[in-house]
């Protein structure tokens, strides 16, 4: 695949789990769907790490 769409989608992603993470704590909401988006930012945070590389 094209190195610069896997950058983008990942960058999309890192974006969209950030907002995420941040839309639970403005709401105070810390239940488990909370820890499944620090997860997937971790996820998807690595993979956009790797694919820079």
């Amino acid at each position: 695949m094209w190195p610069p769409v896997r950058w983008a989608a990942a960058a999309g992603l890192v974006f969209f789990f950030v907002c995420a993470v941040c839309t639970h704590v403005l709401a105070r909401d810390y239940s488990a769907q909370f820890a499944l988006a620090i997860g997937f930012l971790a996820l998807n945070t690595g993979t956009l790490a790797l694919s820079l590389t």
